[in-house]
């Protein structure tokens, strides 16, 4: 005989309060249970990243990786559950000067504004070991701009048509026309989530204002990066 799953006491008091609050008295709710939780996250994560400090092996942090472990020497970290370390990486890392031996971000930096990218940049290079790197990867816009005013043009760039990446369940929602200012407002907006354009030069500039000695150039790294985004992405390397 089949057993009726029971719900979980908080789930019941969640919807019990969603149906018996006014709405205004659900924000103050919710606002006060993400404070609890961004609190937490504060206390905890200066004992993980110590944690990495006393192991007394390279750090090498991945930064807006979202819920997925570290591999091969490398430690997660995001402010959502599941990373090795929940962080806000808006914050200031709980680390000495001159302790992280390498950085590396996919797809993360666009979710930013522009004076939270330079925060974090230079909070990143406030604690890289001199000669320490931040390896990145970020959509690149100029493929979706020189393309939009054309649209067989646009494909021609993209290899010959639309990327299967575009049909996908997960990003239908985002393209409503298919039409060459729709791939746009993809790499500009993803449903608002998206804050910031990169093109190879403007990318290079960030990290230098954000103190890096050199930044280059690097090639596509599949012992890192996805294949499935390769088509839309830049690539480089900063040293500090």
């Amino acid at each position: 005989m089949k057993t009726v799953p029971q719900a979980k006491p908080g789930n019941f008091l969640k919807a019990f309060l969603r149906r018996k609050l006014p709405p205004e008295a659900t924000f103050l709710y919710q606002s006060a249970c993400q404070a609890t939780r961004d609190f937490k996250i504060r206390c905890r994560a200066p004992k993980l990243f110590s944690r990495r400090l006393l192991e007394g092996r390279p750090i090498w942090l991945e930064i807006g990786s979202g819920s997925v472990k570290g591999q091969n020497g490398w430690t997660t970290v995001d402010v959502v559950p599941g990373a090795d370390i929940q962080f806000n990486v808006c914050c200031p890392f709980p680390l000495p000067d001159a302790c992280v031996d390498k950085f590396y971000s996919s797809h993360c930096l666009e979710h930013f504004h522009y004076p939270d990218i330079m925060r974090l940049l230079r909070e990143c290079h406030r604690v890289l070991t001199p000669g320490g790197t931040f390896s990145i990867c970020v959509p690149d816009a100029t493929i979706f701009i020189i393309g939009c005013s054309d649209t067989e043009r646009m494909r021609k760039l993209l290899g010959g048509e639309d990327p299967p990446l575009m049909h996908s369940d997960y990003l239908s929602k985002y393209f409503a026309y298919h039409t060459a200012i729709d791939y746009l407002n993809y790499i500009a907006y993803m449903d608002t989530t998206h804050r910031h354009l990169f093109d190879e030069a403007n990318l290079h500039a960030i990290f230098r204002a954000a103190g890096f000695a050199e930044v280059k150039r690097r090639d596509f790294d599949p012992a890192l990066d996805k294949e499935v985004l390769r088509y839309e992405s830049l690539y480089a390397i900063a040293t500090k």
